[in-house]
């Protein structure tokens, strides 16, 4: 007696399997794809580019006794805390951004100079006090 039905032929079976395995593999990949891309066009990610890239440029331009206060409001909303969002390592002249729960965004400045930061929460805006002083 004969089987009836769509499976009655394993071969055609098996290539029916490898096809839907490909697809399914293929449709995670590009969701994944996608997320990180909508992630990175507006999202935190971005926004620790930014100011990293920016304070270093700041960094760089500011001499010996130059004090700035830089709004980081926007950044303390992103992250939701108002501590260690903006580091500057003096020693490896890098500007840390850390928006993100994972990781962060660094970015080099070429100043010589030793610079200090501190967070300043004035009103409901948040600030970041940073002084330029010699070596």
């Amino acid at each position: 007696m004969m089987k009836k039905g769509i499976f009655r032929d394993k071969k055609g079976t098996e290539v029916l399997t490898e096809e839907i395995i490909f697809i399914v593999l293929n449709l995670i990949f590009f969701a994944a794809l996608f997320i990180f891309i909508i992630n990175s066009i507006g999202g935190k990610a971005y926004y620790q580019q930014v100011y990293a890239k920016q304070l270093a440029l700041v960094l760089d331009e500011m001499k010996p006794g130059t004090s700035i206060l830089v709004d980081i409001t926007d950044a303390v909303k992103f992250a939701g805390k108002k501590e260690n969002i903006i580091n500057i390592d003096n020693t490896n002249k890098k500007v840390v951004v850390r928006i993100t729960s994972i990781g962060g965004y660094s970015y080099t400045y070429f100043n010589n100079l030793k610079f200090t930061s501190k967070y300043s929460p004035i009103g409901d805006k948040s600030y970041l006090w940073i002084e330029a002083e010699n070596v």
